[in-house]
C-alpha cells in the first residue's frame, strides 16, 4: 500500500483511497487480522457497544496495513430468508437494531480515522438472487422500502456516515427507465447503482446524504454481463455516483491499458456532453473534501 501511494504521489496525483471489505465475519480481507464476529453475532449479544469495540479494533488493524478506507458497515435489513449473499452480513431483521449496531460499527471506524461505508443502497437484504451472479429485481413500492429497507441509510445520513454503496438491483415499481442488455437482448430495468432516482432524488435529496457514494463492483455479473463498460459508466455517474469501482478487470498486468481507455472514455464523453463536467467537479470535490478531512491529502510517503 504504501508503494502505491508512493507511485502516485510521485506521479503528481492525489494520495489514493485504498479499500478493502473488512466486514468481519464471513466477510473479511485481512487473513492476518482479528477474527470477529459475524454483524448477526455483533448485534445477537445484545450490546451496541460490542459493535463500535469492533470497528475500533479492525480499524486500527486496517491503518497498520496502510488501508483508510472500508466497504463496511452492513445496513442491508435481512427479512428474506431466501437472501444468497447476505445472511449474517447482516445486523437484523429489525430496521432500528441495524442502524443501532451500523452507527456504533461506523463510529468506532471513524474515531480511528478509518472512512466507514454503509452498503448495499437501498438495501439488499430483500434479495433472492446474488448481484455477484445475477442481476437481481425487488418488486417493493417506494412506500414499502421506507418502512424498512431505507431506515438504517436514512438513519446513517442523519449520524454523518461519509460514504455510502449502490447495490445493483432493480426495482421496477421506483425506477422504470430501462437498457437493452448485451447478454440477450431483454429489457432490463435501470439497477440502483445507474438509476438517477435512486442515488439522486432518494439518497441525495429525499435522505439527506451529503458524503460520497460509491458503486458496487462494475465487474460483478449484474453489470458487467448486461450493461457495456462504457454505459455503464455514464449512467452512473449521471445518476449521482462519485466513485466507480473496480470498473475495468486489473487481474492481469497486460490489461491495465484498459483503465486508461475506460478514462478517456469517459473524457470523451464530458467533452461531447453526455456527462456534465459540473457532475464530475461536484463528484471531485466530494471526494478531496473527504480525503482532507481524514488527513489522506497530508499523508506524507516515502
Amino acid at each position: 500500500t504504501q508503494s502505491m501511494q508512493n507511485s502516485t504521489i510521485s506521479g503528481g496525483g492525489a494520495p489514493l483511497f485504498i479499500g478493502t471489505d473488512q466486514e468481519c465475519g464471513n466477510v473479511y480481507r485481512l487473513l492476518s487480522g482479528t477474527d470477529m464476529p459475524s454483524s448477526m453475532a455483533l448485534a445477537a449479544t445484545g450490546d451496541p457497544q460490542n459493535a463500535y469495540t469492533t470497528g475500533t479494533i479492525i480499524s486500527k488493524e486496517l491503518q497498520a496495513a496502510g488501508i483508510n478506507l472500508n466497504y463496511a458497515p452492513d445496513l442491508d435489513v435481512n427479512v428474506n430468508p431466501a437472501n444468497p449473499v447476505i445472511g449474517i452480513r447482516s445486523y437484523s431483521d429489525d430496521p432500528a437494531s441495524v442502524a443501532q449496531y451500523a452507527k456504533q460499527f461506523a463510529l468506532g471506524m471513524q474515531e480511528s480515522n478509518v472512512i466507514a461505508t454503509g452498503k448495499h443502497f437501498p438495501g439488499h437484504g430483500d434479495t433472492a438472487v446474488d448481484s455477484h451472479t445475477g442481476l437481481p429485481q425487488v418488486n417493493k413500492t417506494k412506500a414499502e422500502l421506507e418502512k424498512t429497507d431505507l431506515v438504517p441509510f436514512k438513519q446513517a445520513s442523519e449520524d454523518g456516515i461519509e460514504m455510502i454503496m449502490s447495490a445493483h438491483i432493480q426495482y421496477p415499481n421506483i425506477e422504470t427507465g430501462t437498457y437493452t442488455s448485451i447478454k440477450d437482448g431483454r429489457e432490463v430495468y435501470l439497477p440502483s447503482t445507474l438509476s438517477h432516482v435512486m442515488i439522486t432524488d432518494i439518497l441525495r435529496n429525499e435522505l439527506g446524504f451529503k458524503g460520497v457514494v460509491t458503486t458496487d463492483s462494475l465487474q460483478m455479473d449484474a453489470i458487467k454481463d448486461n450493461f457495456s463498460t462504457k454505459d455503464s459508466a455514464k449512467l452512473a455517474i449521471n445518476a449521482g455516483i462519485d466513485c466507480l469501482l473496480m470498473p475495468v478487470d486489473l487481474t492481469d498486468a497486460s490489461v491495465t491499458a484498459s483503465l486508461d481507455s475506460y478514462i478517456q472514455d469517459i473524457e470523451t464523453m464530458v467533452n461531447d456532453g453526455e456527462i456534465s463536467i459540473d457532475t464530475i467537479n461536484d463528484a471531485v470535490t466530494k471526494i478531496l473534501t473527504l480525503k482532507y478531512a481524514h488527513g489522506i491529502m497530508d499523508t506524507q510517503y516515502g
